[in-house]
């Protein structure tokens, strides 16, 4: 890891960011392909040329499964020899930079020979689920109508579908949100999304898969027909099962090289917090932290792996003995698949397990883009081979308000302007709002002998000092009325700055904005 990419969110309205350009995605997911094909070495025993034509039948036939409860259907019955790319983010109601990655995704894989694959990464912690937006009164405000709250830990997977009743009360709180926001064709699109996800609760098995079916809902007009799969169904497959067993009987050597590859990162970004942009991988004597969650009644925990002295190997959850496996992977994989530990992937182990075994070419948005870069780390030092490229893509859309700043002198304009009139008001003497200043071009003239004064050799700078400061007082009172015209005008444009840093917030829901408008973008 010689240097760190930057890459950054676009900061214009309309603005994409597509790193490397969109048309340069077909030919770059092809060069992986090669570049796989030279590959040798093992996960779990098995090579990794088996591993990925398993991985990805797996993922695919998984995929069809989870799509048509989010009512998506394909025709394709198996990946075959068509290349996948994938995308993925949590299934939340996210914003325009996000769902812009779907749209571009579905440009790719409509190409003949690619298959669009998104992973629904219900394994995160699911939080507070709410729609936000711009409210307008009295004073523009972000406002959000929330759907569910949930325990911090709790993921997207394991939140039951909400129940008619809770949609009613959320999508009269959207309706009254956006109805404030002052813009028809938002409350036409919200009233689509509402619509949506009533249409699709009653068939899904829980939040993440309700609140992607409603998404795609949203989608149809523009013919998407790419796959979704949710992370925690993965995680169930045999193949991740093979991993993961891998990652447990040989953590230190994970862990050892995690870390220090994250601390490569963090010494070239120049990142000074300890936990950014994650934690290392604990190591406490005979225990090692895996980059891997346990799930325990649907809540995630950290999960240790404890080499014992019969040298079998505890899994530790929350101090506890979940379970034992030995050094067999085969046994391993079918202790994986009881029920007496569930294990999922972190965030960088379902990107580093998707790019070796699944994708051709992997979608992250800019926060994923950066941290990927620890990931092409470890791919090298531990797996002993190139990184497979990744591709990044946003975009920063914005609603049609009248921007409140437009006719007035910027925030930065007016405080030189008044760091001025404080300081050297003299400059102001021939500003026509100002009554007589005959008596300032006095001062200001005498002003000026005493700066050229206190420059000389052996001059008395203390009394020379004073009496610059005494004519600064006597010229400020002169500039008053400038100084208080400035100040109101100053307030003025920092109102209308917040006001600003409201409206144009980036982050707002994506159902605010209808399919085509994002695509349009493209």
């Amino acid at each position: 890891m010689k240097q760190i990419t930057r890459f950054a969110i676009p900061a214009e309205n309309r603005a994409v960011l597509a790193e490397p350009p969109l048309k340069e995605w077909e030919a770059l997911a092809r060069s992986n392909v090669e570049a796989v094909t030279a590959w040798d070495f093992s996960v779990g025993g098995m090579c990794i040329a088996e591993l990925r034509s398993s991985a990805r039948e797996e993922a695919f036939a998984c995929a069809r499964d989870y799509s048509s409860g989010a009512g998506i259907l394909t025709a394709q019955d198996s990946v075959g020899d068509t290349l996948l790319i994938v995308n993925g983010h949590q299934p939340g109601i996210s914003h325009p930079g996000v769902w812009i990655k779907d749209f571009m995704l579905q440009r790719v894989s409509g190409n003949s020979g690619f298959t669009g694959l998104d992973l629904v990464v219900d394994t995160d912690a699911a939080g507070s689920v709410s729609l936000d937006a711009p409210c307008l009164k009295p004073r523009p405000h972000r406002c959000s109508a929330e759907l569910v709250q949930c325990s911090p830990d709790v993921c997207f997977g394991a939140v039951p579908v909400p129940t008619t009743g809770e949609l009613q009360s959320f999508a009269r709180e959207v309706r009254v949100l956006s109805a404030d926001v002052g813009l028809p064709h938002v409350e036409h699109n919200v009233d689509a999304f509402l619509a949506a996800l009533a249409e699709v609760s009653p068939h899904a098995d829980d939040l993440g898969q309700a609140l992607t079916g409603a998404r795609r809902a949203l989608e149809r007009q523009s013919g998407s027909d790419y796959l979704e799969l949710g992370v925690s169904r993965l995680a169930r497959g045999a193949v991740f099962r093979r991993f993961a067993a891998h990652l447990c009987l040989d953590a230190r050597a994970f862990a050892e090289c995690f870390n220090d590859q994250l601390a490569r990162y963090r010494a070239i970004s120049g990142t000074r917090g300890k936990g950014q942009p994650f934690p290392e991988l604990g190591i406490e004597g005979d225990a090692t932290e895996l980059p891997l969650w346990a799930l325990v009644e649907g809540r995630r925990r950290a999960v240790y792996s404890r080499v014992e002295p019969n040298g079998s190997v505890a899994l530790v959850v929350d101090g506890e003995d979940r379970l034992v496996i030995s050094s067999n992977v085969d046994a391993t994989i079918d202790l994986l698949g009881g029920e007496q530990v569930t294990l999922v992937p972190r965030g960088i182990t379902l990107t580093l397990f998707t790019r070796l075994a699944i994708a051709d070419l992997f979608i992250h948005g800019v926060g994923g883009g950066r941290y990927d870069q620890i990931t092409d780390g470890v791919i090298d030092a531990y797996f002993g081979v190139a990184a497979p490229a990744y591709v990044v893509a946003s975009a920063t859309l914005h609603l049609p308000f009248r921007d409140p700043r437009q006719g007035l002198d910027s925030v930065a304009q007016l405080e030189r302007r008044l760091d001025a009139l404080r300081h050297n008001p003299d400059r102001f003497l021939t500003d026509p709002a100002l009554a007589d200043t005959g008596s300032g071009q006095e001062l200001a003239a005498e002003k000026g002998r005493l700066v050229s004064a206190i420059a000389l050799p052996g001059a008395d700078r203390k009394a020379l000092g004073i009496r610059i400061r005494e004519i600064n007082t006597l010229l400020q009172n002169l500039v008053a009325p400038l100084v208080e015209e400035t100040v109101g005008a100053l307030d003025v444009a920092r109102a209308a700055e917040q006001d600003a840093d409201v409206l144009f917030d980036r982050s707002y829901a994506y159902c605010l904005w209808n399919a085509d408008e994002v695509i349009s973008l493209i």
